[in-house]
């Protein structure tokens, strides 16, 4: 691993650490010749509210994989894990953990995180690529993740991103009205009702006011 030691500080305290990391050893490949194929194949069939899916070489591991993997330290250090995500390309990416705290989060708390989350990444080496980690705060466009999400955010305006259309769009900007079942989410957008299926959400975040 190496450590950068740029700090990239933005509105929402954000901190970057990059990380290059090898093929492990005994590391078992997938039983199909094309692996770019193969995860477009996989990436397709899964969709979700914790985004993409991280399709390793050693095979499937999700983003909840890593939730559950991270959440238990971070809520013992006084912290809320408020959602992680990963996106990039075949070479490399970008593991971004948001957290949060009731007295708001800074520049330190990010890096007191951010070392946590290294110690664990590199026991466990879940992810078998180059990767940047980012730990941050939420921001003012908040991140939405699950059904808990948008019940606590319920009156909120909102902008959501689907992966699978409905009625002919992908994008929705309207106010949450609730969540049915833990299942779909509402939300009103311009005096029309829709239902989403929240596994069916790509990507979704609060409208922030400044």
């Amino acid at each position: 691993m190496g450590y950068n030691p740029e700090r990239r500080v933005s509105s929402s305290a954000c901190i970057n650490w990059r990380r290059s990391l090898g093929q492990a050893p005994g590391l078992i490949q997938p039983p199909i010749p094309d692996l770019v194929e193969f995860r477009k194949e996989v990436s397709n069939q899964f969709r979700g509210p914790y985004g993409p899916f991280l399709l390793l070489f050693a095979g499937l591991l999700t983003v909840r994989d890593l939730t559950a993997l991270f959440e238990p330290v971070i809520q013992s250090m006084g912290y809320e894990l408020v959602g992680v995500e990963f996106q990039g390309s075949e070479q490399h990416g970008t593991l971004r953990v948001y957290i949060d705290h009731e007295d708001g989060i800074g520049v330190e708390d990010c890096a007191t995180i951010s070392h946590q989350i290294s110690a664990i990444l590199d026991v466990e080496e879940p992810i078998r690529q180059a990767y940047d980690l980012e730990v941050s705060s939420p921001g003012l466009n908040r991140p939405l993740f699950g059904p808990g999400d948008y019940e606590q955010f319920s009156g909120c305006p909102v902008k959501i991103k689907m992966a699978v259309a409905l009625a002919g769009r992908r994008n929705f900007k309207g106010v949450i009205q609730g969540v049915k079942q833990s299942k779909t989410v509402l939300i009103m957008v311009d005096n029309e009702s829709y239902e989403l299926l929240i596994s069916d959400i790509a990507k979704a975040n609060l409208i922030g006011n400044i």
